[in-house]
């Protein structure tokens, strides 16, 4: 555990670094996380010993921030907690799947995943017609 610490610590400083130098607005705690559990996971698939419930608390905590994320970037926001409720299900799944090497679920439970993406991110065309259909109704009841 403690070199998990010790990772997420340190591949934080670096995405911070990373962000200073190239401009980016990565956070800095999802970096360090998410590349931790992600070698992890690949030292776990080389046959290493490890204890997976590391990585498995770290991407708990990943797939819990993704949804954070979307959630400040849903269209729909009437549908807010069902749109959360799928991403956060899904995620686990995901998460589940591939510390497990089930590689048809995984490819499946993301793809899904992907899709309801995309569906609920809705397009920035969509986001543009919402908009402007709000600033016209409120030329309209101006005077």
């Amino acid at each position: 555990m403690e070199l998990a610490i010790i990772s997420i610590i340190v591949l934080s400083l670096a995405v911070w670094i990373f962000n200073r130098i190239f401009g980016t607005s990565i956070c800095s705690v999802c970096g360090g996380v998410g590349a931790t559990w992600i070698w992890l996971i690949v030292v776990k698939m080389l046959d290493y010993s490890i204890d997976p419930t590391i990585p498995a608390m770290l991407m708990g905590g990943s797939v819990v921030g993704i949804s954070y994320q979307l959630e400040k970037r849903i269209v729909n926001r009437k549908r807010l907690i069902y749109w959360k409720i799928i991403f956060i299900s899904l995620g686990f799944l995901i998460a589940y799947n591939l510390l497990t090497a089930s590689w048809i679920s995984l490819a499946i439970y993301s793809a899904i995943a992907l899709s309801f993406g995309f569906v609920a991110l809705g397009s920035k065309h969509q986001k543009d017609t919402n908009q402007i259909k709000s600033i016209e109704d409120s030329m309209k009841n101006c005077c």
